[in-house]
């Protein structure tokens, strides 16, 4: 009943290791659901793709797994269009989901945890639309003048 509802964009290069294997699922997808709308773009996307792909979107999935430690521009590309997210319920990108409000955190190693999170976000999509500060105090603190300032501030 949900595969209806949404379009999904796979954007970004794929890793090699994975890159067939993946291809055939979602050829394989495609054959087995009809109503599936369902695109690869298996390459690096110049920034005004990635605009023009945020603006088109409702949400975002994230899918660092649980090795990446580290934070994610997707994040601040997602708060500045004001789009959910769902990524990682560990680490920082955790943590800064979390915070701001950016969305759904979940296990990203485990499918069936992700297909719950769209399910999520299906079913309140309203929550998600109107609740958009915190997606909008991330991206004002991330600007290169006012991380600097608050840096500093906090620092010295």
């Amino acid at each position: 009943e949900y595969i209806s509802q949404i379009a999904v964009i796979f954007a970004g290069k794929l890793e090699a290791g994975i890159c067939s294997n993946f291809l055939d699922k979602v050829a394989s997808c495609k054959h087995n659901n009809p109503n599936a709308d369902l695109h690869v773009e298996d390459r690096f996307l110049s920034t005004k793709e990635i605009i023009s792909l945020l603006k088109h979107c409702d949400m975002l999935l994230v899918p660092y797994h649980r090795y990446f430690v580290g934070s994610s521009g997707v994040l601040l590309w997602a708060a500045s269009a004001k789009k959910p997210v769902i990524a990682p319920n560990y680490g920082l990108l955790g943590y800064q989901v979390q915070k701001y409000h950016l969305g759904i955190s979940t296990d990203t190693t485990k499918p069936k945890l992700i297909a719950n999170a769209f399910r999520r976000y299906l079913d309140d999509l309203d929550y998600y639309e109107r609740n958009t500060s915190g997606m909008e105090r991330l991206h004002a603190e991330s600007l290169p003048e006012n991380f600097a300032r608050i840096f500093f501030s906090k620092f010295l």
